[in-house]
């Protein structure tokens, strides 16, 4: 029996759909609320995802994570994730840079990081906020989670929605645990 990476990944034909901004951020979307529940069996966490998410100054990212404590209230200072989602083609440098200013405009987590994620077409790249830059998060050969510290291409470190299934599994899975610890 294949094991089926994630808890929930799109059917295959759908992978044909993300070349608009509304189809990558749909997609996303979907993905990233069986990571981050609202509503967990496991544990004591409950999220929220947020779409064209107010950050600063009349910006906004296109989702975000909020974690939502034990009597429902939706906490600012608990904004844990941002997602910037592009159409096939966009650039990779400025889509960053972008993800950038929202990701330094959100209160910190209690663990002292904040994550980041971008979808571009078919393809993403997760990050964590290290106080100055946006550090690529990257899934290691023999299993478990890296970081490689910018300025490298981040075209190396992206993932494809099909091919990557497992390693955007393992990612976001590191990332949730971070968060829960």
């Amino acid at each position: 029996m294949a094991a089926v990476a994630g808890p929930w990944l799109p059917p295959s034909w759908i992978y044909n759909s993300m070349q608009t901004e509304s189809f990558v951020n749909g997609v996303w979307s979907e993905i990233l609320r069986s990571y981050f529940p609202l509503n967990s069996a496991m544990t004591n966490n409950h999220y929220l995802v947020l779409p064209e998410y107010w950050v600063w100054n009349n910006k906004r990212t296109d989702l975000v994570v909020k974690h939502i404590d034990g009597n429902g209230n939706v906490n600012n200072d608990q904004t844990v994730f941002a997602f910037e989602g592009k159409t096939v083609g966009a650039n990779f440098d400025d889509t960053k840079a972008q993800l950038l200013y929202y990701v330094k405009r959100l209160q910190r987590h209690s663990n002292g990081k904040k994550y980041g994620m971008l979808g571009i077409g078919k393809n993403c790249a997760f990050f964590y906020y290290n106080g100055q830059n946006l550090i690529n998060l990257v899934a290691n050969v023999g299993g478990g989670v890296g970081d490689y510290p910018s300025p490298h291409d981040i075209r190396t470190y992206a993932f494809g929605v099909g091919p990557d299934a497992e390693c955007i599994d393992r990612i976001l899975r590191y990332i949730v645990d971070k968060l829960e610890t």
